[in-house]
Protein backbone atom coordinates (compact mmCIF):
# COMPACT_ATOMS: atom_id res chain seq x y z
CA UNK A 1 0.00 0.00 0.00
CA UNK A 2 1.12 3.55 -0.63
CA UNK A 3 0.75 4.75 2.97
CA UNK A 4 1.98 1.68 4.86
CA UNK A 5 -1.17 1.21 6.93
CA UNK A 6 -1.53 -2.38 5.76
CA UNK A 7 1.80 -3.30 7.37
CA UNK A 8 0.82 -1.90 10.78
CA UNK A 9 -2.60 -3.55 10.58
CA UNK A 10 -1.12 -6.90 9.53
CA UNK A 11 1.47 -6.82 12.30
CA UNK A 12 -1.22 -5.83 14.78
CA UNK A 13 -3.23 -8.89 13.77
CA UNK A 14 -0.16 -11.12 13.97
CA UNK A 15 0.65 -9.69 17.40
CA UNK A 16 -2.92 -10.47 18.47
CA UNK A 17 -2.60 -14.01 17.18
CA UNK A 18 0.76 -14.38 18.93
CA UNK A 19 -0.50 -12.97 22.23
CA UNK A 20 -4.00 -14.41 22.39
CA UNK A 21 -4.45 -17.31 20.03
CA UNK A 22 -1.57 -19.73 19.85
CA UNK A 23 0.49 -19.66 23.04
CA UNK A 24 -0.22 -23.35 23.70
CA UNK A 25 1.06 -24.34 20.24
CA UNK A 26 4.76 -23.51 20.61
CA UNK A 27 5.56 -24.30 16.97
CA UNK A 28 2.95 -21.85 15.61
CA UNK A 29 3.81 -19.37 18.35
CA UNK A 30 7.43 -19.26 17.17
CA UNK A 31 6.45 -19.19 13.49
CA UNK A 32 4.32 -16.07 14.02
CA UNK A 33 7.08 -14.48 16.08
CA UNK A 34 9.62 -15.16 13.30
CA UNK A 35 7.40 -13.64 10.57
CA UNK A 36 6.86 -10.55 12.74
CA UNK A 37 10.57 -10.37 13.55
CA UNK A 38 11.57 -10.39 9.89
CA UNK A 39 9.01 -7.69 9.00
CA UNK A 40 10.08 -5.54 11.97
CA UNK A 41 13.80 -5.89 11.27
CA UNK A 42 13.56 -4.96 7.60
CA UNK A 43 10.99 -2.20 8.06
CA UNK A 44 13.01 -0.56 10.83
CA UNK A 45 16.14 -0.67 8.68
CA UNK A 46 14.25 0.77 5.72
CA UNK A 47 12.79 3.60 7.84
CA UNK A 48 16.13 4.54 9.35
CA UNK A 49 17.65 4.64 5.85
CA UNK A 50 15.06 7.10 4.50
CA UNK A 51 16.44 10.45 3.41
CA UNK A 52 15.78 13.10 6.09
CA UNK A 53 13.58 15.08 3.71
CA UNK A 54 11.26 12.07 3.38
CA UNK A 55 11.38 10.90 7.02
CA UNK A 56 10.60 14.39 8.34
CA UNK A 57 7.47 14.81 6.20
CA UNK A 58 4.59 15.01 8.74
CA UNK A 59 2.40 12.27 7.17
CA UNK A 60 5.36 9.92 6.74
CA UNK A 61 6.73 10.66 10.21
CA UNK A 62 3.30 9.97 11.75
CA UNK A 63 3.05 6.57 10.03
CA UNK A 64 6.60 5.67 11.06
CA UNK A 65 5.92 6.68 14.67
CA UNK A 66 2.74 4.59 14.72
CA UNK A 67 4.64 1.57 13.40
CA UNK A 68 7.61 2.18 15.73
CA UNK A 69 5.37 2.17 18.79
CA UNK A 70 3.88 -1.19 17.80
CA UNK A 71 7.27 -2.58 16.83
CA UNK A 72 8.83 -1.37 20.07
CA UNK A 73 6.31 -3.19 22.23
CA UNK A 74 6.55 -6.29 20.04
CA UNK A 75 10.34 -6.41 20.28
CA UNK A 76 10.20 -5.92 24.04
CA UNK A 77 7.62 -8.70 24.44
CA UNK A 78 9.18 -11.20 22.05
CA UNK A 79 11.56 -13.85 23.30
CA UNK A 80 14.59 -12.60 21.41
CA UNK A 81 18.11 -12.69 22.82
CA UNK A 82 19.17 -9.27 24.13
CA UNK A 83 21.90 -8.94 21.49
CA UNK A 84 19.17 -9.18 18.81
CA UNK A 85 16.90 -6.67 20.52
CA UNK A 86 19.49 -3.97 21.25
CA UNK A 87 20.22 -2.83 17.66
CA UNK A 88 16.54 -2.75 16.69
CA UNK A 89 15.60 -0.87 19.85
CA UNK A 90 18.37 1.66 19.23
CA UNK A 91 16.98 2.34 15.75
CA UNK A 92 13.37 2.44 16.97
CA UNK A 93 14.32 5.10 19.52
CA UNK A 94 14.63 7.66 16.72
CA UNK A 95 10.86 7.38 16.22
CA UNK A 96 9.63 6.05 19.60
CA UNK A 97 12.01 7.43 22.28
CA UNK A 98 10.09 5.80 25.16
CA UNK A 99 11.39 2.40 24.04
CA UNK A 100 14.81 3.21 25.55
CA UNK A 101 13.37 3.78 29.02
CA UNK A 102 11.30 0.60 28.74
CA UNK A 103 14.38 -1.35 27.60
CA UNK A 104 16.51 -0.01 30.44
CA UNK A 105 13.98 -1.28 33.01
CA UNK A 106 14.18 -4.87 31.69
CA UNK A 107 15.76 -6.29 34.86
CA UNK A 108 12.77 -5.26 37.00
CA UNK A 109 10.84 -8.29 38.34
CA UNK A 110 7.77 -8.98 36.20
CA UNK A 111 9.06 -6.83 33.33
CA UNK A 112 8.29 -9.35 30.55
CA UNK A 113 4.68 -9.77 31.69
CA UNK A 114 4.21 -5.99 31.79
CA UNK A 115 5.57 -5.60 28.23
CA UNK A 116 3.30 -8.37 26.92
CA UNK A 117 0.30 -6.75 28.63
CA UNK A 118 1.18 -3.32 27.18
CA UNK A 119 1.48 -4.88 23.72
CA UNK A 120 -1.98 -6.44 24.00
CA UNK A 121 -3.50 -3.10 25.04
CA UNK A 122 -2.44 -1.26 21.89
CA UNK A 123 -5.51 -0.46 19.76
CA UNK A 124 -3.96 -1.99 16.64
CA UNK A 125 -3.44 -5.37 18.36
CA UNK A 126 -6.58 -7.33 17.62
CA UNK A 127 -7.28 -10.50 19.61
CA UNK A 128 -7.37 -13.34 17.10
CA UNK A 129 -8.43 -16.78 18.11
CA UNK A 130 -6.93 -19.74 16.30
CA UNK A 131 -9.20 -21.34 13.74
CA UNK A 132 -10.99 -18.11 12.81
Amino acid sequence: KKDGTALVEALGRLAGLWAFGISADRHRYHEVMMVCSILIFHTVNMCTDLPPSVASSPPIRHKIQEAARLFGFMVLAFEWPEHWKQPVISKLAAFFPEVIELWQSRHTPGWAAVQSRQLTQLPVVIPVQRGR
